[in-house]
């Protein structure tokens, strides 16, 4: 009998900058399924990949003073070391500049171009050429995009159209007949809403962009980025040149993706497919946004959080269950550090952790570090609800709400802590109470076993050491059913070394020092310290750039024209190879207003931007709300 199939796919990741949170979030959430369908049986095929073609990446590679290519390369092995510092277990990542993905584009536009659904017209109206996304004067609002807030811009050119109008009212008699198609409902209810509206057709081509698929027998016209990005999940598993795979695993079971490209998924893809004659995916699961401090996460409001230093401070699978724990998938959800570090402390340290390692010692203690007999004298309803929890791990996983599956596992870790303190294995060891102490402590240990086979998962790598504390050495992966029943640890089989795997860690606090008695002033970092006078004389204010320039001459630095309230300034600034000029249009920064002036490359520049560096990355200080221009900055 064959093997059922399980296809996941994250959205496919666009080239233009370097992954935060937010990026590894919806990875996290496609690997944990991906490993527990895996676990279950299935034959899983897990696809991610990166959108590397279009004008965003073409201009981030002009800043830059590079090739394209070598800007998309370059890009694509920061995202392949998100994969592997957060345990990622993809089974493919597609590059929508592979070959290929470009043969399986052109036989899909074959099929489109067969059943009369493109042709060739005029385009005139809205574009924003940030989001690259076509809007229409309903969308547009005072001259900006409704995404991004950046102003668009209006042309007219010659184009290639896609009927999409043609498929509004298939696409409804598809989202009637399959009221999981969309999820969660109110997702469905949004692309329902927005087809109801009326369906224009779809501009697919640029003829002034050469960063692209060019289209076959249109010299000068490139495909629309979101087109060619879109049929990644068909190339990544053999569309056009690997037939027999991709007819094991299409349709796809599960598209995840966040809510701000729903449109282009739940309306654009499916219609294409239609087009193609492609049958349906099953789901598509759109989640919300990781915010901080209630905003959404981006570059021009200067609060994006970054993964890799996230895996460094608190490990990978900290980050990994913090995130499937703290934020209902599915909802917006709000991303501190602080939020983390309590549930390390609380969750991990406090409630794992510490079952499984005095589970461990004691074991080690009364009985030489081997696993007892269960001599069901007690423990048998931690039998019963390790049984129940498993039914309700699954029943939750299916349904991909991973913070109840993980709640449900945790009723269960606290209802082996509490057993201990009721059972006080120390007092039956005291009293020879050896038939009980057996019992109880085979009970825990088992229960702690089926635990960790749950949590495989979400934490690999913490799971894995602590499985191997237990003795329990089948592999991760192994059939979980059959994992997850009672019995598994054998008695007199001798446990692994024994030593906590997550150890609480002090939060931060917030306090005043003491002023030093005497003596040299204190340093920080080779910094002299200063006094409140010398902060005093800084003229710190919240500038808005008004423009910005590459400086001719110069790969790293940018003309920037700043709007500092009472006047406006000129400065450069050594971030081109960090931003491209139009994303610094527009951007509220914190600016320095009585530096002396300075020629820079032959430029006067009046001041300067504040901006945060990192391991050779630099992001600009930003204001979290719509402070006034020229206000103070104390």
């Amino acid at each position: 009998m064959s093997q059922d199939t399980f296809y996941v796919t994250t959205p496919i990741y666009y080239a233009n900058s370097v992954p935060h949170i937010g990026n590894a979030y919806t990875t996290i959430a496609a690997d944990v399924i991906s490993r527990y369908k895996r676990a279950m049986g299935y034959d899983v095929m897990f696809l991610t990949g990166m959108d590397e073609h279009g004008q965003k990446v073409q201009s981030a590679a002009a800043a830059k003073g590079i090739d394209p290519q070598r800007y998309v390369d370059d890009v694509a092995g920061v995202w392949k070391r998100l994969l592997t510092e957060f345990e990622i277990a993809n089974d493919d990542f597609i590059r929508t500049t592979e070959p290929r993905h470009e043969r399986g584009v052109l036989k899909f536009l074959e099929r489109m171009l067969a059943k009369g659904d493109i042709y060739e017209g005029e385009y005139e109206g809205w574009y924003c050429k940030f989001e690259e996304n076509f809007l229409t004067n309903l969308q547009v609002r005072d001259g900006k995009c409704p995404d991004c807030g950046r102003p668009v811009e209006r042309f007219r050119e010659r184009a290639f159209f896609f009927a999409l109008s043609k498929y509004a009212k298939p696409l409804l008699e598809h989202y009637d007949a399959h009221p999981d198609f969309i999820r969660p409902d109110f997702r469905m209810n949004e692309a329902r809403s927005f087809v109801e509206q009326g369906l224009k057709d779809l501009c697919i081509s640029r003829s002034n962009l050469s960063w692209g698929i060019q289209i076959p027998n249109a010299e000068g016209y490139t495909l629309y980025v979101w087109i060619d990005a879109l049929i990644n999940y068909l190339t990544g598993i053999g569309f056009g040149t690997d037939e027999n795979m991709f007819e094991r695993y299409w349709p796809c079971d599960l598209h995840l993706l966040g809510k701000d490209i729903l449109k282009f998924h739940c309306v654009y893809w499916p219609a294409m497919l239609m087009s193609a004659d492609i049958p349906l995916p099953k789901s598509l699961y759109n989640h919300g946004w990781l915010q901080v401090s209630g905003q959404k996460m981006s570059k021009s409001v200067g609060n994006v959080v970054d993964p890799f230093y996230l895996a460094k401070e608190f490990g990978a699978d900290a980050v990994r269950y913090f995130l499937m724990r703290d934020i209902q998938f599915g909802q917006d959800g709000n991303f501190s550090e602080r939020s983390l570090l309590k549930r390390y402390n609380s969750d991990l340290a406090n409630d794992l952790s510490n079952l499984i390692h005095r589970s461990l010692s004691m074991c080690k203690k009364y009985f030489s570090g081997r696993i007892p007999e269960d001599t069901g004298a007690s423990g048998g309803e931690l039998r019963e609800m390790s049984g129940s929890t498993f039914k309700a791990y699954c029943r939750y996983l299916d349904d991909l709400d991973f913070r109840k599956a993980l709640e449900a596992v945790w009723e269960l870790i606290s209802k082996a802590n509490i057993f201990i303190d009721h059972e006080k294995p120390w007092v039956l060891d005291r009293d020879g109470e050896r038939e009980r102490l057996n019992s109880v402590l085979y009970s825990v240990l088992e229960t702690g076993r089926i635990i960790l086979r749950m949590l495989q998962p979400f934490i690999p790598s913490a799971a894995a050491k602590m499985l191997s504390q237990l003795g329990d050495s089948a592999q991760q992966g192994a059939n979980l059913p059959e994992q997850a029943k009672w019995g598994g640890l054998q008695p007199g089989s001798k446990i692994g070394d024994v030593s906590p795997v997550f150890i609480k860690r002090k939060l931060p606090v917030l306090e005043v020092l003491p002023k030093p008695a005497s003596g040299e002033p204190k340093a920080y970092k080779g910094k002299p310290m200063i006094t409140i006078d010398d902060f005093a004389k800084l003229k710190l204010v919240v500038g808005k750039i008004v423009s910005a320039e590459a400086v001719e001459g110069s790969k790293k630095l940018l003309k920037l024209t700043v709007d500092i309230g009472d006047e406006v300034r000129t400065a450069v600034a050594g971030m081109r190879e960090f931003y491209a000029p139009e994303e610094m249009v527009g951007k509220k920064v914190i600016f320095l207003a009585n530096l002396a002036t300075a020629k820079i490359f032959g430029i006067e520049s009046q001041g300067m931007v504040l901006a945060a560096e990192s391991e050779g990355i630099i992001s600009l200080l930003t204001v979290d709300k719509d402070v006034p221009i020229g206000s103070g900055i104390r």
